[in-house]
């Protein structure tokens, strides 16, 4: 691509507005991860016994154990927010600065 069209497409209102979207959605939901994986951790080094308290009398299941699977299907439920983010307003956005551009 030549200079002359990459700087068609950065000045594109569009082609702004998708990546402000873009990284305002990946910056909030990294950060929810952070500060999940941040605090299981805390919770270990600060608080070990809340973490191996059972769930019931006679399991084996733990608060941490429950709290680490949590953490896993976090991160299953934030990537399916942003796939869908990303197949409906990205993908519209992305379409419209290709038409913009023709």
């Amino acid at each position: 691509m030549n200079e002359k069209r990459v700087a068609e497409v950065v000045e594109n209102d569009k082609y702004r507005r998708l990546t402000a979207e873009r990284r305002r959605l990946s910056t909030g939901l990294s950060a929810v991860v952070v500060a999940a994986y941040f605090s299981y951790i805390l919770c270990i080094g600060f608080w070990p016994n809340l973490l191996a308290t059972r769930l019931s009398d006679g399991t084996v299941i733990t608060v941490g154990l429950a709290a680490a699977v949590g953490l896993i299907l976090l991160g299953f439920a934030l990537t399916a927010v942003y796939v869908r983010r990303a197949n409906t307003t990205f993908d519209s956005l992305s379409n419209a600065i290709r038409e913009d551009l023709r």
